[in-house]
């Protein structure tokens, strides 16, 4: 038994106000199955609110909000349209943070370089500075240091072809969450072992799915603690890529594919008929609107 058996024609959940209505927009002018749509406009909005809101269940019982999502379809069926699309209001939201923070940014790091040359300077006369001279050169580098400001990030929403060693370290200074996005499922060879000699590494998207204490260590870098990470992933694979991830027995061992959501479509390919219309303007602001107005909420700490 395998997907194939259970891949259905028709999502059949009614999804409420912009969800609902750009899911059923963007099936209708991509002629692609409800259900990539559907998975990648979940997983937006979850890269929008992880993080932020939980879901209480019942007292005591408290869900977060970050969603492991894969919609599994072959090539050619525009998965990159719509996942582009669905994502647009990210990448918009991003850039617009990038814009404000730009000038911000120059101006800290202009600074820094200031006080660093200064900081060289001061240095190289303190050793053959008089005792009262070296007391005050070493108080003004002290004054220096301790001024020397941390240039501001810009929020990443997501990120694609990534290792594990570095999406700890992504997370650890991105506020603690970040999501996978991609029309692909690279990621799976990576957590396989791509980059570390075919050892899986799958701690870090573990702990970003439950919420776990991540630590993070790497040589010189300082080290990172995040005390309950988010991670959410949205792919959308060839069928075949999970037919080989279900054969490896660290990722059914270890748990890691109970925690997808799996969307199964059946494809279009053959019976599309070309005569679409667009998104209309009025459901694409909405959406966006929705998604930007999710990201400008401020986590809680």
């Amino acid at each position: 038994i395998f997907l194939d058996d259970y891949a259905v024609p028709v999502f059949d959940v009614e999804l409420p106000g912009s969800l609902g209505r750009m899911c059923k927009a963007v099936s209708a002018a991509t002629e692609t199955p409800i259900e990539l749509g559907v998975a990648m406009a979940l997983g937006t909005i979850a890269t929008a609110i992880h993080g932020k809101m939980v879901v209480q269940v019942k007292p005591g019982y408290i869900e977060p909000t970050n969603l492991f999502l894969v919609a599994a379809l072959d090539p050619s069926n525009r998965k990159s349209a719509v996942n582009g699309t669905m994502t647009k209001p990210l990448t918009m939201w991003e850039a617009g943070k990038r814009d404000l923070l730009d000038a911000r940014i120059k101006q800290v790091e202009s600074e820094n370089k200031s006080k660093e040359a200064r900081i060289k300077s001061l240095r190289g006369k303190y050793g053959n500075a008089k005792p009262d001279q070296a007391e005050a050169i070493q108080k003004e580098i002290l004054n220096l240091e301790m001024s020397v400001e941390e240039v501001p990030r810009v929020y990443r929403t997501w990120a694609q072809d990534i290792t594990p060693e570095h999406l700890g370290v992504m997370i650890g200074v991105n506020g603690g969450r970040i999501s996978i996005i991609s029309a692909e499922g690279g990621i799976f060879e990576i957590i396989g072992g791509r980059y570390s000699n075919g050892v899986p590494n799958l701690d870090v998207f573990l702990q970003g799915y439950s919420g776990d204490p991540l630590r993070v260590d790497r040589g010189s870098r300082p080290s990172l603690f995040v005390a309950s990470p988010a991670l959410s992933m949205v792919l959308s694979p060839q069928p075949e890529v999970l037919r080989s991830i279900g054969e490896k027995k660290s990722f059914r061992g270890r748990g890691l594919l109970a925690r997808f959501w799996y969307f199964i479509p059946v494809s279009n390919l053959g019976y599309r008929t070309l005569e679409t219309e667009p998104i209309p303007e009025g459901v694409s602001n909405g959406w966006e609107g929705l998604i930007q107005t999710l990201l400008d909420i401020k986590p809680q700490t």
